[in-house]
């Protein structure tokens, strides 16, 4: 807690917030990942031995295959997202997962997520950040959610007497240089691989859980700036890349141009992945930049 506190003083000040992001990137980040990559081996090789793993494992291990055969909707929070469309989802009873600030718009619906994901903690603590994580903490495990599932490093942020069903995952984040994904292990209670973005992290999720049918909506990808799957740098029109009602807050920590090569490149991951397991993953979303999957009208999803 001291620390997040520390961190956010030093980033209100220029010079400092750009020293301090260069060296989480490239030092503290690669630090923490070291040291993720040794508790994941060593807790492999307890699990071979015969350790019985830890509450947190054991609930991971008991989810999978849990959904075998049902089908399940990830809701991102771009600007194509339409509360109407949150109200059909939550009158089909078709299980969903929540990604990061949608929360902000619980407000405006009846619907919850069934599941919500977070793996980026940097929106939280960093600089710029006016959030209450104590707050945040207790709306995303809302009486409807089940379970929610954070990156192991999140649970420092917060006093852990607010864990009411928060699962931790295991993820070594990668440099923000290094773009080329790692293939996907398929096994989350042991760890789940960094691919860009949390919408990844979620399509891992419910992969490992069973479910053979996974629609993405409210994936839009539209950006004023940003460098494409081929390294091309974009200068579009787009100005809103997140819902209304979802706080769109600049992202100090990307410099000018959002580079978009890793997520298309871990979204591709998912879909190799999803082809040799015989799950199938498609594009829901109203319009946007993502053709990796392909699309499904969001009319249909619940046909």
């Amino acid at each position: 807690m001291i620390t997040r506190d520390i961190k956010r003083t030093l980033k209100k000040i220029a010079p400092l917030r750009e020293l301090g992001w260069w060296l989480e990137v490239n030092v503290i980040s690669q630090i923490e990942k070291q040291h993720d990559i040794y508790l994941i081996n060593k807790e492999a090789k307890d699990r071979e031995r015969g350790k019985k793993p830890s509450k947190n494992d054991a609930a991971l291990i008991a989810l999978k295959n849990s959904k075998k055969g049902e089908s399940c909707i990830i809701v991102g929070n771009g600007p194509s997202l339409r509360i109407s469309d949150l109200e059909a989802i939550y009158k089909s009873g078709m299980d969903s997962f929540g990604l990061n600030k949608i929360n902000q718009l619980y407000d405006k619906t009846s619907w919850r997520p069934t599941y919500m994901v977070v793996h980026d903690h940097r929106f939280l603590i960093s600089g710029e950040s006016t959030m209450d994580i104590e707050k945040y903490i207790g709306e995303i495990q809302d009486e409807k959610t089940r379970i929610v599932f954070l990156r192991r490093q999140i649970g420092k942020c917060f006093p852990p007497e607010l864990n009411k069903k928060i699962l931790y995952f295991r993820m070594p984040l990668k440099n923000a240089h290094q773009i080329d994904p790692t293939p996907i292990k398929g096994d989350i209670s042991l760890q789940l691989e960094d691919l860009g973005l949390v919408t990844s992290a979620a399509i891992e999720i419910a992969m490992y859980m069973g479910y053979t049918s996974i629609y993405l909506y409210g994936q839009d990808f539209k950006y004023d700036r940003y460098i494409d799957i081929d390294g091309n740098y974009v200068d579009s029109k787009e100005s809103e890349a997140y819902a209304e009602g979802i706080q769109n807050k600049a992202e100090k920590y990307k410099k000018d141009y959002h580079d978009l090569r890793k997520a298309f490149r871990g979204f591709r991951e998912c879909k190799i992945y999803a082809e040799s397991h015989g799950v199938s993953i498609f594009n829901a979303t109203r319009g946007g930049n993502l053709e990796v999957f392909p699309r499904e009208a969001f009319e249909n999803v619940f046909k």
